[in-house]
């Protein structure tokens, strides 16, 4: 992808997991049983509904975004790589969406 803009969503099915979402580029390398998943370096931006508020957004670093996820929550991503802007949405389906957009 070079291009365009992209997005994805998905429904929170169990409050019983961890799990992040996000974009990487080229360099980024995940290791599972280490726990280096997207948006713990430089190399990755990612939205960690598990650890959201104190630490939602990630991106070489913690920062502050959303709150923990609950079933049913709908969090969607999206890449604008025209305009180098990434955005997480989370409760997209409510009357009060939170969003967070960055440059990159």
């Amino acid at each position: 992808m070079t291009s365009g803009k992209w997005y994805y969503e998905f429904t929170v099915l169990s409050a019983q997991t961890v799990w992040q979402m996000g974009w990487a580029d080229l360099d980024f390398v995940g290791v599972q049983r280490e726990g280096h998943g997207v948006g713990d370096d430089k190399h990755s931006w990612g939205y960690d509904g598990a650890r959201a508020h104190s630490a939602g957004l990630w991106w070489n670093a913690a920062r502050a975004f959303g709150s923990q996820a609950k079933i049913g929550d709908v969090v969607g991503c999206e890449a604008d790589l025209d305009n180098r802007r990434l955005s997480y949405y989370y409760h997209i389906w409510t009357y009060n969406p939170r969003f967070y957009s960055l440059l990159f």
